[in-house]
C-alpha cells in the first residue's frame, strides 16, 4: 500500500478511475491522435470491481472506439526509469489498494529527467521522474527500507552515498521484479496516412530537407557565378578563388543537414509504411484472400519491399531534381535568354513524352514477369502432385511462347530505358550548348548574361540526370502500387468496421447471472440466406437455429451442402445476403466483428488452417496476447497433455520454442489437426466451431480429443459428414 504521504505530492494530477473516459479523451487530444468525429464511450459504473483483465479490455475498447490502439506493456524495476524517459503519450496506474482499481496519471510527453502529466485542470505541466519512480515503487521499496537503512548506519556509509548505494541494493534485490499497470497510446495504423504523417511531424523535416537543398543549389550557383565572372573579366584575382573556396566549405553544413533530413525521413515513413502493410495484411478480407495463389501473394511481399525503397529513394531524388529545374528556370529568366527558355520547355515535353512510352513498356513487361513468377510458384508447389498426376511430356507446354514473348518485351524496355537515361540529359546539355554559342556569337561583349546562361544550362543538366534516375525509381512505384494497393486498403477497411461494438462489464464481476439471462440462447439466427453471388440458387436459405449456454451440436450432411458456408457466416466470416444473426442478444454491428470473432471461434478445415513458420508456442498461442504469461504456457501445456500432444514436445529438442513450419519441425496430420483444436481451445470463447477437425484422428486420439473439447468448451458446434 503507497503512503498517502507520496500520494499527495502528485494530487494534483492522480485521475479517478470514474473519470477515465475523460482522462483518454484528453489525453488523446492533447497527443494529436483523437479524430474531430471520434467519441471515447463513458466509463462503465463497475470501472473499479472489473479487475485488472476487465480494466485492460475496456480500455483497448474504449481506444478503438475513439480511432487509437491503447495497449499494455510491462517493465522491470531496473528497466523503469529508461522506459519513463521515452514514455509518452500513455496512462500510469496508481494502485493505493490491491483490491481496487486505484488512480491514474496522464503523460503527454518525457524527457530523460521530467514526464509532462496532465492535471485535473487539463494543464500539462512537468514532474520529476524521481518523483513517479517513487510513486510507482513506494509498495515494494518500502518492505526493504528499515533493513537497509539499519545496515547502511552499522557499516558507517555517509549521507551523501547512502542514497546511491541504497538504490544500487534496490536494483540489486528488486532489479527483476515485473511492474504492470502501464499503457502506451498509439494513432491506429488504418487512419488516413496523412494524418500520421503529421502527428510524426513528418512536414517538418521535409521542411528541413527543402530549406537545406534550395541552400545547397543557391551555394553552388553563387560559387560557380564567381568562378566566371572572374574568367570572363579576363583578370582573375586570388579574392575569386578564395570567395569560392568559402561558398563550397559553406555548403558542407547544408548538405549535411540535407543528409540527415533524408535519412530520418527515409526511416520514420518507411517504418510508418511497413506498419500500415503489416495492419492491412491482418485485415484482409478471406474472400479476397482465396482469390489470390501463392505466387500473387509472393509477388505482393516482393513489390511492397522494393516500394518501400523506391518511394523514399525515387521520390527525393525526383523533388531534388525538380527543385534544381525549378532554380535553372529561374537563373535562364535572370539571364533573359529567351531561346534558351523556348528550348527548356520543349525539352520537357520531349522528355515526358519519352518517359510516358517507357512507363507503358515497363507496365507490360512487370505484368510478363510477375505472371511467368506466379506460374513459377505455383508450379514449384504444386511439384508432388505434377510428378505423380501429370505426363512428363506435358512439363513445359506454353514455355516457349511465353519467355518468347518475356525476351522481346525485355529488349524493348532496355531501349526505352537507355534511351530515356542517355538522351535526356545529354540532349539538353546539346541543345542548352548550342544556344549558348548563338547567343555568344552575338553579344560576346554581354558576360555577365553569358555566365548566368552557361550557369542554368549546367544546372539544368545536372537536374535532368537526377531526375532521369529518379524517375526509373518512380515508375516502378506507379507500377507496383497496383500489386499491394488492396494491401494497403485493408487497413482503412478495418479501421471502418471497428467503429461498432459495445463492453459489457457485468462479465467481469463475479456476481452469478440471473437466471432468465441464462436461459437466453448464445447464439440465436433466424432465416438465414446466402448466396455466393447476387444470382443464382442460395447456399442457405431461410436457416433458424438457437445455441444454448452447454449445447452439444452436430451438423452433418454431403459435400457441398453448406455447412462450412454456415461456419463462415456464425463467425461473421462472411455477411449473409439477409436474416440475423445475434451472440448473446446482440448483432454484428452493435457487438464489432473483432469482439464477435473472440466470441466464437471457428477451426477452418484442415487445408484452411496453417501451421506458421514459428515457435510451436506461437502457433498454439497466437490466438491470445504475445509474449504469454506463465499462466499461458502452463495452461497450454495442460491442453496438450490432454489432447495427447505431451509426446511431441517432449521429442522437441527445444519444447515450446521448437520451430516448426515448412523449414522446421515438421507435423503429422493428426499433430497439425490436435495443434488447431488447442489453438482454440486456449481462446476460452463462448462458442466454438470445429469443421471436420477430427477426420484425421485415430480412434484413440479421437476420443482424447473429444473428452478435452467437451469438458473445456462452453457451447459446441461439430461439423462432419455423415
Amino acid at each position: 500500500m503507497i503512503p498517502l504521504k507520496e500520494i499527495d505530492k502528485l494530487k494534483p494530477y492522480l485521475w479517478e478511475a470514474s473519470r477515465l473516459s475523460e482522462a483518454i479523451e484528453q489525453l488523446s487530444k492533447k497527443s494529436g491522435f483523437l479524430h474531430r468525429n471520434a467519441e471515447v464511450p463513458q466509463t462503465p459504473t463497475e470501472i473499479n470491481q472489473i479487475g485488472s483483465s476487465g480494466l485492460n479490455d475496456w480500455l483497448h475498447f474504449a481506444g478503438s472506439k475513439a480511432g487509437i490502439e491503447i495497449f499494455p506493456i510491462e517493465t522491470s524495476y531496473s528497466k523503469l526509469n529508461k522506459m519513463l524517459s521515452n514514455f509518452s503519450p500513455g496512462i500510469l496506474q496508481i494502485k493505493v489498494d490491491e483490491n481496487e482499481t486505484g488512480l491514474f496519471l496522464l503523460c503527454v510527453g518525457s524527457n530523460k529527467k521530467n514526464l509532462s502529466l496532465i492535471n485535473t485542470s487539463l494543464k500539462v505541466n512537468k514532474v520529476p521522474i524521481e518523483t513517479i519512480h517513487k510513486l510507482l515503487c513506494e509498495p515494494w521499496e518500502s518492505k526493504f527500507n528499515r533493513p537497509i537503512n539499519t545496515l547502511l548506519d552499522e557499516v558507517g556509509v555517509s549521507n551523501l552515498r547512502k542514497s546511491r548505494v541504497k538504490q544500487n541494493i534496490f536494483n540489486e534485490q528488486l532489479g527483476n521484479l515485473v511492474l504492470s499497470g502501464i499503457w502506451m497510446l498509439r494513432m491506429n495504423p488504418g487512419v488516413h496516412p496523412y494524418k500520421r504523417l503529421f502527428i510524426e511531424k513528418v512536414p517538418h523535416k521535409l521542411a528541413g530537407m527543402i530549406f537545406a537543398n534550395i541552400a545547397v543549389s543557391l551555394l553552388g550557383i553563387a560559387s560557380w557565378s564567381v568562378i566566371g565572372l572572374g574568367a570572363f573579366k579576363g583578370n582573375f584575382e586570388w579574392v575569386w578563388l578564395f570567395a569560392w573556396a568559402l561558398f563550397l566549405f559553406t555548403m558542407i553544413p547544408f548538405r549535411l543537414m540535407s543528409n540527415w533530413f533524408s535519412s530520418l525521413l527515409s526511416i520514420q515513413v518507411g517504418a510508418l509504411f511497413k506498419e500500415r502493410l503489416l495492419f492491412g495484411i491482418l485485415n484482409l478480407s478471406p474472400e479476397n484472400t482465396k482469390k489470390s495463389g501463392v505466387g500473387q501473394f509472393m509477388g505482393r511481399v516482393m513489390e511492397s519491399e522494393a516500394v518501400k525503397q523506391m518511394a523514399m529513394g525515387g521520390g527525393l531524388l525526383v523533388f531534388y531534381s525538380l527543385t534544381q529545374l525549378f532554380l535553372a528556370l529561374g537563373i535562364l529568366l535572370v539571364a533573359g535568354a529567351g531561346v534558351l527558355i523556348g528550348m527548356f520547355f520543349l525539352w520537357v515535353l520531349v522528355s515526358l513524352c519519352i518517359g510516358w512510352r517507357y512507363y507503358l513498356l515497363r507496365k507490360d513487361y512487370t505484368h510478363q514477369y510477375r505472371s511467368m513468377t506466379n506460374d513459377l510458384v505455383e508450379r514449384m508447389v504444386g511439384h508432388r502432385t505434377r510428378l505423380a498426376q501429370e505426363k512428363k511430356s506435358e512439363w513445359h507446354e506454353s514455355e516457349d511462347q511465353i519467355l518468347t514473348r518475356y525476351l522481346d518485351l525485355s529488349e524493348k524496355v532496355d531501349f526505352a530505358g537507355t534511351l530515356f537515361q542517355s538522351l535526356v540529359p545529354r540532349g539538353w546539355l546539346l541543345i542548352g550548348l548550342g544556344g549558348f554559342t548563338y547567343s555568344y556569337l552575338l553579344h560576346p561583349s554581354n558576360q555577365i548574361t553569358l555566365g548566368l546562361m552557361l550557369g542554368g544550362i549546367m544546372v539544368t543538366s545536372k537536374a535532368y540526370s537526377s531526375l532521369v534516375e529518379g524517375m526509373f525509381r518512380f515508375i516502378e512505384l506507379i507500377i507496383a502500387w497496383k500489386q499491394f494497393e488492396p494491401i494497403f486498403n485493408a487497413g482503412k477497411e478495418s479501421q471502418e468496421s471497428r467503429l461498432g461494438g459495445t463492453f459489457n462489464a457485468s462479465e467481469y464481476l463475479d456476481s452469478k447471472p440471473k437466471l432468465e439471462e441464462s436461459k437466453k440462447p448464445v447464439l440465436m439466427v433466424r432465416d438465414l440466406t446466402f448466396k455466393y453471388h447476387n444470382f443464382g440458387k442460395a447456399v442457405i436459405e431461410s436457416g433458424s437455429m438457437d445455441i444454448h449456454e452447454g449445447d452439444r451440436v452436430l451438423i452433418k450432411g454431403p459435400s457441398g451442402g453448406g455447412k462450412s458456408t454456415l461456419a463462415t457466416l456464425l463467425t461473421c466470416i462472411r455477411n449473409p445476403l439477409s436474416g440475423l444473426v445475434l451472440l448473446k442478444g446482440l448483432d454484428r454491428e452493435t457487438m464489432g466483428a473483432e469482439e464477435w470473432q473472440k466470441r466464437v471461434v471457428l477451426v477452418p478445415q484442415f487445408h484452411e488452417n496453417y501451421i506458421l513458420t514459428e515457435s510451436f508456442a506461437f502457433n498454439l498461442l497466437m490466438g491470445k496476447k504475445w509474449p504469454p504469461s506463465p499462466e499461458d504456457y502452463k495452461e497450454a501445456t495442460q491442453i496438450c497433455e490432454e489432447l495427447g500432444l505431451s509426446d511431441l514436445l517432449q521429442r522437441m529438442p527445444s519444447g515450446f520454442q521448437q520451430m516448426i513450419g515448412e523449414s522446421g519441425w515438421r507435423l503429422s496430420h493428426g499433430e497439425k489437426s490436435r495443434v488447431y483444436i488447442a489453438r482454440a481451445l486456449l481462446q476460452k470463447c463462448d462458442l466454438l466451431l470445429l469443421d471436420e477437425s477430427f477426420a484425421s484422428l485415430d480412434a484413440y486420439s479421437l476420443k482424447i480429443s473429444m473428452d478435452c473439447v467437451l469438458k473445456r468448451v462452453k457451447s459446441l458446434i461439430v461439423i462432419a459428414h455423415p
